[in-house]
């Protein structure tokens, strides 16, 4: 960005930092924050990469808990009735986002296999 100021020929200042980029010292000055910016992202990127592996390496998994086999299957099933979406959710105890989620999977899945039941026929 400051890249293409400099090159449109307009300075850059900050109120917050008293930085001006039209002096030299301070725009070496916003080059070398910008610098140390970059450097801290990356430290902080391979970290947690490394402590990703490190946790993967004492056999932790991340992300959030795997839904269970049988509410999935208990979503399929109310889906197919003429339940709301909304009663269905509440009766499961599950979000609207969820539910749309696995529904559509039902749905795509069905008509994935009635599609290649009349394309065997």
């Amino acid at each position: 960005m400051a890249g293409r100021l400099e090159a449109a020929d307009i300075g850059f200042e900050s109120l917050t930092e008293r930085i001006d980029t039209s002096t030299a010292a301070s725009e070496l000055v916003f080059y070398v924050f910008g610098a140390i910016a970059q450097f801290e992202r990356r430290l902080i990127v391979e970290r947690t990469q490394a402590g990703l592996v490190a946790a993967r390496a004492r056999g932790r998994a991340g992300g959030r808990p795997a839904m269970p086999a049988s509410t999935i299957t208990a979503i399929r099933a109310l889906a197919a009735t003429n339940r709301s979406p909304g009663e269905i959710c509440q009766a499961l105890n599950i979000s609207r986002s969820t539910f749309y989620k696995y529904a559509e999977e039902a749905t795509s899945d069905g008509a994935a296999a009635a599609l290649r039941a009349s394309s065997d026929a």
